[in-house]
């Protein structure tokens, strides 16, 4: 408590922060009762606090009434909010879902802690606090993953951390440690300009320095928490074989190192220094960096081949949506775009291979273009370069450091599809875009009405967002003990609670593809297909168009059937299900020509993943095709006799 006093944080503002200390630790919730309650319980956490979060602010201003300055940082994010609305609900008429209602939540969230720490000067310096501990606890965890002391979120990886896959966890890794790193260094410069190291050779003579500096007292204990979550970061961050996270975490570190040169004054005196080797120095950068490069592509080639892929597809359709698609709906429209792509002449069998069904664009930016426009995408670089710019004003630069390392994190995955992260980030643009030295003069001329409207506009729309939360989470509890039923077989038995759960879960893929299943096993063909309409919405999984066959094919509506079996085909070309079906449907309808064909073509072509379906299937087949000689023979037979 004693280094808080320190900084002039007193017990009202620690009260004051904590709903902001909680949707911070966000991170660690996780709700075995929920399905993927890793992920699904963030959300639901993230919903309580935000309330709590939204009444602490009015609370704060009731009290202080200290108002806010809005600058043109604030302009652009309300920018950005409102060509996000007029994408998703007024050019594609979506209803709220999951990526919408967390969207808003978030900006709204920014407009809080702009709040408090427009109200209280050293605040921010205890959230970053916060995240160094909690960046520590989460190597802490991976470290006990990777040594089999606890099981991972995730049965295909061994180390995830309190995430669903080890990319996420080494990503939100990454952008904490430039912000570390710099506070590291600037506790080093404090300690290495106020004295010696070698005064401070022992525990005792390093609490006599933090004594007789007392203003130093939080940067220095700060530092050390900086300095131990970078030692444990980079045990774990090499084994998550996260190459994005890595790539992120050095060009953060370059403009951590960078930032504190500047502001020492350094840099231009190293580099005349240095003038004469340059000539030398930077091609070896060049080529050390080209190198590094080249064997992280190669690490895992067809995965960096398979996102080169998306970008490709996604960039050249996104002319045919310049207002966007609409917030959630990347998947299944990308879903489409691909299939137009692989149902055209000429791709080489490596695309093929690579291809999948993809939930993100794995480039935020790209992401940005096709689900909100060109303007949305425009708002975005603009609010992201004024940040960063009004940070180098203000020298916060481990804000420009972490911001840095996160959009770069952003060029290669999906960082703003994973909450922690969303909220992370949500912080650090609030950090860049409030100024805690305004003068006097500035604050008793602001308008209170300005902060006013802006609380009731954020109160309202907080409660409005969350006010069918509860009702999501008991969908959400109530599903995963249907999970069971359905995993045994018994569809027709939990239809009415499907139909019952489908209101609150319609933006859930996962829970369309059970539901759809359910209904095509229980023979309502035309009730599947209607959700299956629903799915492909929000999905580009293929398995939805195999359904959509099998419960034409039922109909005998062959000519839908083989519609969808195509457009499965064309979708994800690799996966060899869609052509069995095709098969067994030329089979029935007696064209055996095609037949033959589409048979051909599953005994031939290699599976992206071999298993045991896969056996039985073309063990199926080929079957058929014994039956169908011997027919043949057999025919022949008979025409010679008839003779």
């Amino acid at each position: 408590m004693g280094i808080i006093k320190h900084i002039g944080i007193t017990r009202s503002q620690i009260i004051f922060s904590l709903p902001f200390l909680l949707i911070l630790s966000t991170v660690f919730i996780i709700m075995p009762e929920l399905p993927k309650g890793v992920v699904t319980g963030k959300y639901f956490w993230f919903y309580y606090c935000s309330i709590w979060t939204c009444l602490t602010v009015v609370l704060l201003h009731i009290i202080s009434r200290k108002n806010i300055r809005i600058n043109w940082g604030d302009g652009l994010i309300i920018l950005f909010i409102g060509s996000v609305a007029f994408s998703s609900f007024f050019i594609n008429k979506c209803s709220i879902n999951t990526q919408l209602r967390l969207f808003f939540l978030c900006c709204i969230l920014y407009f809080s802690f702009r709040f408090i720490i427009n109200r209280y000067r050293h605040i921010h310096y205890l959230f970053i606090t916060f995240l160094i501990i909690i960046t520590l606890e989460e190597t802490i965890i991976g470290l006990k993953q990777l040594y089999g002391w606890s099981l991972s979120n995730h049965a295909l990886f061994r180390l995830t951390g309190s995430f669903f896959n080890p990319g996420p966890y080494a990503g939100y890794l990454s952008i904490i440690f430039p912000l570390a790193l710099s506070f590291t260094i600037f506790g080093i410069y404090i300690l290495y300009s106020k004295t010696t190291f070698s005064e401070i050779n022992n525990l005792k003579s390093l609490i006599s320095f933090i004594k007789n500096n007392r203003k130093y007292t939080i940067l220095i204990f700060v530092s050390t928490l900086s300095f131990l979550s970078i030692l444990l970061s980079l045990t774990v961050l090499p084994a998550s074989m996260s190459r994005a996270a890595w790539i992120s975490t050095i060009v953060g570190c370059i403009v951590s190192i960078t930032n504190c040169c500047v502001q020492k004054k350094k840099i231009n005196e190293y580099y005349h220094k240095y003038l004469k080797y340059h000539k030398f120095i930077l091609p070896i950068i060049v080529i050390i960096t080209a190198i590094i490069c080249f064997n992280t592509y190669l690490l895992k080639q067809d995965s960096a081949n398979g996102r080169i892929l998306i970008w490709k597809i996604a960039i050249t359709n996104s002319v045919k949506y310049p207002w966007g698609v609409g917030l959630g709906n990347f998947a299944g429209t990308y879903g489409k775009m691909q299939s137009e792509y692989f149902s055209e002449k000429g791709h080489n069998d490596t695309e093929i291979k690579i291809a999948g069904a993809p939930d993100y664009a794995f480039n935020e930016y790209i992401q940005i273009l096709i689900e909100s426009g060109y303007i949305s995408l425009l708002f975005f670089i603009l609010l992201n370069g004024y940040s960063l710019y009004k940070a180098y004003q203000t020298k916060k630069y481990p804000a420009i450091a972490a911001i840095t390392a996160l959009l770069t994190f952003a060029l290669f995955s999906y960082p703003f599809s994973v909450l922690p992260i969303l909220i992370v980030y949500t912080f650090l643009l609030a950090w860049c875009n409030t100024s805690n030295y305004f003068p006097k003069w500035k604050r008793t001329k602001q308008k209170n009405s300005i902060s006013i409207i802006l609380l009731i506009i954020m109160l309202s729309s907080t409660l409005y967002l969350v006010k069918d939360s509860y009702g999501s989470y008991t969908a959400y509890k109530a599903w995963e003990k249907q999970k069971i039923y359905f995993n045994a077989g018994i569809y027709e038995d939990i239809i009415p609670e499907y139909q019952r759960l489908y209101p609150w879960l319609k933006d859930n893929k996962r829970f369309l593809f059970e539901y759809a299943q359910c209904l095509s096993k229980s023979k309502q063909y035309f009730q599947s297909n209607e959700i299956i309409k629903e799915a492909i919405k929000i999905s580009g999984d293929p398995a939805f168009y195999n359904i959509a066959g099998k419960n034409y094919q039922a109909m005998k509506n062959y000519h839908k059937a083989e519609k969808y079996y195509l457009q499965s085909i064309h979708t994800v070309p690799n996966r060899l299900y869609p052509y069995y079906l095709l098969v067994k449907l030329y089979k029935e309808i007696g064209d055996e020509k095609k037949s033959k064909k589409y048979a051909s073509i599953l005994l031939q072509k290699e599976p992206k993943v071999p298993s045991t379906a896969i056996k039985e299937m073309r063990t199926e087949i080929k079957k058929i095709l014994e039956m169908n000689k011997e027919n043949n023979h057999d025919l022949t037979k008979f025409k010679e006799i008839y003779k």
